[in-house]
């Protein structure tokens, strides 16, 4: 049930923190969730799979996968520990739990996408910067958004001149680590949202 899960919490600073779920049954409409610095907020909440890997990624490039299975659990309001290492005015834009046969769709500013496999994505001790995910041909282009790819997810991309395009998750190719990926749209990417199927 509900009640014997943890919840994984990772944010825009790299924190990561496992709590109990049950620690946010309460009669109070409001309640706090978790610690954070000033100028930090919340990049991911899910239930915790402790199988799974968690992998995160910088608006600069930089991404890691760690274990979160001997991070302690800590209480309601703590600040968690140290997840990822981040450069000077780096910020973590997006992080997923994954296994080996799961795959990532990553999204960069300059309107290009792909498909990167898990296990294209290198494993890392915590509090780490990890390596970049960036072609070396991609100038000056940022990760906008990464999503676990599933069949019943397509996306919605904004672009700075603030025109939305609809994406299709199978017109992204599937890419290596420093793969360019393929053009999605012509314009520059301010944001992706997942646009989830019904079905």
């Amino acid at each position: 049930s509900l009640k014997d899960n943890n919840l994984c919490f990772v944010t825009k600073n790299g924190m990561v923190k496992i709590s109990k779920v049950t620690d946010y049954f309460a009669s109070k409409q409001v309640i706090g969730a978790i610690k954070m610095s000033k100028n930090d907020e919340l990049i991911m909440v899910d239930i915790h799979y402790p199988n799974k890997n968690l992998c995160m990624f910088t608006s600069n490039g930089n991404g890691v996968k760690i274990k979160t299975e001997d991070i302690s659990i800590t209480g309601r309001m703590s600040a968690g520990i140290k997840g990822m290492a981040l450069d000077k005015l780096d910020h973590v834009v997006g992080a997923t739990q994954a296994t080996n046969s799961d795959a990532i769709s990553m999204f960069f500013s300059d309107g290009y996408a792909k498909i990167l496999k898990q296990s294209e994505v290198a494993e890392s001790a915590r509090n780490r910067k990890g390596v970049t995910y960036l072609s070396p041909k991609s100038k000056s282009a940022k990760i906008i958004a990464i999503f676990k790819l599933s069949i019943k997810n397509n996306y919605v991309v904004l672009s700075e001149k603030e025109t939305l395009h609809f994406v299709l998750s199978n017109a992204m190719p599937l890419d290596t680590r420093l793969g360019t990926g393929k053009a999605i749209i012509k314009e520059k990417v301010s944001n992706v949202f997942k646009f989830c199927e019904n079905k």
